[in-house]
């Protein structure tokens, strides 16, 4: 019987340190979901800076556009300006900030190819190089008249290639240190003529839409389609609709609108999607017995990991049965991208598929990883890479990855077809 108690005793010691430990480390009781994206806040507002147009493409909006091209204008000689200075908390700082960058880059605080290149060109007398000078608009207007992070889109005579560049945030330049940094500004100012197509938070149904305009419209030399394994390989369906945003910015950080084939009908119900369904229901005695400690809730997680347990809030049984129902046996990109190539080909356009890995603990993912992807899709893997070319807390490319990501587009970019 003694034995028996010190047993007990040292089972509940043991017990609640490994508890202490996990609150500090950050683990909540009932808490089954952590995204470094999202955060459960008290009074849910909107931000501005992105909305999708009629053709549900996902853009920087017309009001941000002003806004950014007034801050550089009113600014472009004060060689102090800071970007949190007149930046409001209602405000996507990602986008919001590029007054800043380009300020920087403007007044040569910024060191990199691109702040040569403006300079170069700067210099030049004659002004007679249209694509000079759509770089040098670019530098001092950073988002194009279509709401992207680009040269205008438009042809330029005097361009090496004209490169329409689609992707997510990795092709719009998160992460780099300063924005001018990113892979596509490399390539911008080694004379390609680079249509930066790149959004944050875009996917394949993103790419294909905006495939669908701009390539007859452009007739870019190469398209190419920067595919990033960590979250564009997607087995539900989302279709761009007018005036339908990929996400919500808001304080609580992103909102996704549409999970899976569903879009939310705003962002306070995208918001309760997220929150409700970051915890553990208790819509039993036995959830609610698990969701009591940090310990027990994270078990609960891993039996959830291997698919040994399933839980959601009552109120959303009803849309989880109906939306896994549509799940596909194959990526919905594979469709997709073959449906640009098709379109690349009418075009007289290269098509490049381009991979850009995940990052992660200790490797870099494989597309054979991915059930079904690209069985009989043409596609490039940057073998040039390694986890040093990421930043650990986001999982970019930072600035050296960067570099190596554009040499290995330009090494694509040189090779005959």
């Amino acid at each position: 019987m003694r034995s028996l108690f010190k047993s007990i005793f040292v089972f509940v010691f043991f017990f609640a340190v490994a508890e202490m430990a996990l609150r500090m480390a950050g683990y909540k009781p009932g808490k089954i979901a952590y995204s470094p994206w999202n955060k459960e806040v008290e009074h849910l507002s909107a931000h501005y800076g992105f909305n999708a147009d009629s053709n549900g493409i996902f853009k920087v909006d017309a009001n941000s556009k002003h806004w950014i091209d007034s801050v550089i204008q009113q600014h472009k000689n004060d060689t102090d300006y800071k970007a949190d200075r007149n930046i409001p908390d209602s405000l996507v700082y990602e986008v919001y900030s590029l007054g800043y960058e380009s300020l920087r880059l403007m007044n040569s605080q910024t060191h990199n190819e691109l702040t040569a290149c403006y300079q170069q060109i700067k210099a030049e007398v004659n002004g007679e190089n249209d694509f000079h000078e759509a770089v040098k608009n670019y530098v001092e207007h950073p988002v194009n008249s279509d709401g992207f992070r680009s040269v205008e889109f438009k042809q330029y005579r005097s361009a090496k290639k004209k490169i329409l560049l689609i992707g997510d945030s990795f092709t719009w330049g998160h992460s780099a240190s300063d924005i001018t940094n990113s892979f596509s500004d490399i390539l911008l100012s080694k004379e390609y003529a680079v249509y930066n197509a790149g959004i944050s938070g875009a996917d394949p149904a993103q790419y294909a839409a905006i495939a669908e305009k701009y390539i007859p419209l452009l007739q870019p030399d190469v398209v190419i389609v920067n595919f990033y394994l960590g979250n564009d390989v997607q087995y539900f369906e989302r279709k761009a609709e007018p005036y339908k945003p990929i996400f919500f910015a808001t304080n609580a950080g992103n909102l996704i609108a549409c999970p899976y084939t569903t879009y939310f009908s705003d962002a306070k119900a995208a918001y309760d999607f997220m929150a409700k369904n970051s915890h553990l229901s208790h819509a039993d005695v036995f959830k609610t017995v698990w969701s009591k400690t940090s310990i027990t809730t994270l078990l609960w997680m891993t039996f959830r990991k291997f698919g040994w347990v399933w839980d959601c809030p009552e109120e959303y049984k009803e849309y989880f049965s109906s939306e896994l129902s549509r799940e596909q046996m194959e990526p919905t990109a594979n469709l997709l991208m073959k449906q640009i190539e098709t379109l690349c080909a009418k075009n007289n356009s290269r098509f490049i598929l381009a991979i850009i890995p995940e990052r992660k603990t200790l490797r870099l993912s494989k597309v054979s990883e991915y059930k079904n992807l690209f069985p009989q899709q043409n596609y490039f893997y940057p073998a040039s890479l390694s986890i040093r070319d990421y930043r650990s807390d986001d999982g970019h490319f930072n600035d050296e990855g960067q570099i190596t990501y554009s040499k290995f587009l330009i090494e694509l970019l040189e090779k005959n077809h």
